[in-house]
């Protein structure tokens, strides 16, 4: 059971660290784009 519980922990984790860099990835060109309106 306990281990069982350990993998979902696991699996769930890599699919936030996923979201999480997919978000970043899109900020971080709209940061770029608006930087370059700027100039």
């Amino acid at each position: 059971m306990g281990r069982e519980v350990k993998n979902e922990k696991k699996r769930l984790n890599r699919k936030f660290a996923r979201v999480l860099f997919s978000l970043a990835g899109q900020k971080m060109q709209e940061y770029e784009r608006t930087e370059d309106h700027n100039m």
